[in-house]
């Protein structure tokens, strides 16, 4: 079972685009949402729990807060939605945390955008080019 815990109502996150910011090769989702959630002073709304994510909480220094490991953050004023993960989600349980996610995603008419790094060799002055893949009507 993967739960999304909204924790404040007065957010409607209906219709926003989701950037996504899971861990994965060179962290590039994990450390552009990051920076797209401080920049823009995005506000929690909800948090993510359940089975393959590790039981651990997140201390935030700054506001002296405990966190979820796996949360979710909106900037009303742009429709834009992040998800903050600081621990990845067990292999075995990606499934269903992927499952749980994209039924959020449907109910609340967000549009996904999803981060990642693709591992590749290549010389050390060789610049590495940036690519996208668009699925569905997106």
């Amino acid at each position: 079972m993967v739960e999304i815990r909204v924790t404040d109502d007065s957010v409607d996150p209906t219709g926003a685009t989701l950037i996504e910011g899971m861990p994965g090769v060179g962290l590039v989702g994990k450390i552009a949402t990051d920076h797209l959630i401080d920049e823009r002073d995005m506000q929690e709304f909800a948090s993510v729990r359940g089975e393959g994510i590790p039981p651990v909480t997140v201390f935030d220094g700054a506001d002296r807060d405990v966190n979820s490991p796996i949360r979710l953050y909106i900037d009303d004023e742009e429709e834009l939605v992040a998800l903050r993960s600081d621990v990845p989600v067990h292999v075995m349980d990606a499934p269903l945390f992927a499952e749980r996610l994209t039924e959020w995603i449907g109910d609340n008419d967000v549009l996904p955008v999803y981060l990642g790094g693709l591992a590749a060799e290549r010389d050390a002055d060789e610049v590495p080019s940036v690519e996208g893949i668009g699925v569905g009507a997106g």
